[in-house]
């Protein structure tokens, strides 16, 4: 039985709370949705879908943790099959595990064929690639990991940088690669 809600929440992709304001968003899950009120977080399981205006989320498993209220999402924590879309941001990817920190802005995707692709930079690894896009740390870790950016490629089993906003476009300014 598919479970289907209809809620208001802040988008979690938002980098900056405010630049988003309340999106509804729609969530689908095949095994429902486990609310730990005392514990602040959320379950939804199984085949979740999450779609709004500004963002889609695919996975079999995605925990949520809040802060004052269910739409108050501190951290998002996602697992199997993932595959996400910012549309606010311009950025996609997939992997088996993800973990965003909704207030540090810190993403971190992993598994083997991992990605996260911007307008500028597509990165990919078979290990896990961070991204904190407060200060704009990257890193890159495991095989098959390379960095794609305009007409360069890179390729490493450890790429570290720091990209910075050079106008509309993401350019690293510092990269350290073994």
């Amino acid at each position: 039985m598919k479970l289907f809600l209809k809620i208001i929440i802040i988008f979690f992709y938002s980098f900056s709370i405010s630049a988003v304001d309340n999106v509804e968003t729609e969530i689908s899950t095949d095994n429902g949705i486990e609310v730990y009120q005392n514990e602040k977080f959320y379950l939804l399981k199984k085949n979740v879908k999450i779609k709004s205006e500004s963002f889609s989320l695919n996975a079999n498993d995605v925990k949520v943790n809040f802060n004052e209220s269910l739409y108050d999402i501190t951290e998002l924590n996602a697992n199997g099959d993932v595959d996400f879309k910012s549309v606010i941001f311009n950025m996609e990817g997939n992997g088996e595990l993800l973990r965003f920190e909704v207030k540090n802005e810190k993403l971190k995707i992993e598994g083997i064929g991992s990605k996260i692709i911007t307008e500028d930079i597509e990165m990919f690894s078979d290990g896990f690639i961070k991204v904190n896009n407060l200060n704009g740390k990257f890193s890159l870790k495991g095989e098959n990991s390379k960095l794609i950016n305009q007409n360069v490629l890179i390729i490493g089993e450890s790429i570290d940088g720091i990209f910075s906003n050079n106008q509309d476009t993401k350019e690293i300014s510092i990269l350290n690669v073994k």
